[in-house]
């Protein structure tokens, strides 16, 4: 929260903005409740190149947290906007644009219902998310044993890497920890015996005709990426079948 003075000019008010509304001529301002404002770009301006730093304002957190504390199946927007405020739902478009939200829909979910995207966790629990860079250079430094031990899942980009990776695993006598399988992007999607296991018990219980990857990771509480893993397995296994990218239906 930043304070700033208020000014008064005849019978108008002035208020000094931040740096970066210099850019624009208009800016948005949405009543939320008594005393409290939403003061924002407009929502068809496009976010500037540099701006790096994400960060989630009070009003957009409220927002959030109501959404988490509904029920992913009942995340419909006739029942969201039952609860929000006119002011709350203006917020809520404009999370939408940010892609911070967005509104899933499938067989289950004909009226859709709305889905967090997994970048916002972090920025919720008020943890600063880690600059792009920073993850590839940890990882390049690190073997890709060392990685699975890690996460408990792995992709492997190519069969080069892969059977340097099975070769790595023949030596430290770990062959058997693990599960993978190559897919027809032609990636390797490995898994720890243990990962697989709770994981994939989680996503059968909440995993009902067709879903994404994105929302079956919000709601069994998963990185992305390790159900990406663990629904390719499966698919294997023939328990699912992958309709379209990243999207899955049981069989």
């Amino acid at each position: 929260m930043v304070k700033r003075g208020v000014l008064k000019k005849g019978e108008k008010y002035y208020v000094e903005l931040p740096e970066e509304f210099s850019s624009v001529s208009e800016i948005e301002l949405f009543p939320l409740k008594d005393g409290f404002y939403l003061l924002s770009f407009p929502l068809e301006r496009k976010p500037s190149k540099d701006s790096g730093n994400k960060t989630l304002m009070d009003a957009e957190k409220a927002v959030l947290k109501k959404l988490t504390g509904i029920k992913f199946e009942k995340r419909t927007p006739e029942n969201v906007n039952g609860v929000l405020t006119e002011g709350e739902k203006k917020v809520l478009m404009y999370l939408m644009k940010k892609k911070y939200v967005n509104e899933f829909k499938s067989r289950k979910y004909p009226k859709g219902v709305y889905n967090i995207a997994d970048s916002v966790y972090p920025l919720l629990r008020g943890e600063s998310p880690p600059k792009k860079e920073e993850k590839p250079q940890s990882d390049y430094r690190m073997s890709f044993i060392d990685l699975l031990k890690r996460d408990g899942y792995l992709v492997i980009p190519d069969s080069k890497k892969a059977y340097a990776f099975t070769e790595d695993a023949k030596k430290k006598k770990m062959q058997r920890e693990f599960v993978g399988v190559r897919n027809f992007d032609g990636r390797f999607y490995v898994a720890t015996r243990r990962f697989m296991t709770k994981a994939a018990s989680l996503i059968r219980k909440k995993m009902k005709d067709e879903m994404d990857v994105p929302t079956l990771a919000e709601m069994c509480n998963l990185p992305v990426e390790g159900v990406r893993v663990i629904m390719n397995i499966l698919a294997n296994e023939g328990e699912v079948v992958e309709k379209r990218k990243d999207v899955f239906a049981v069989v």
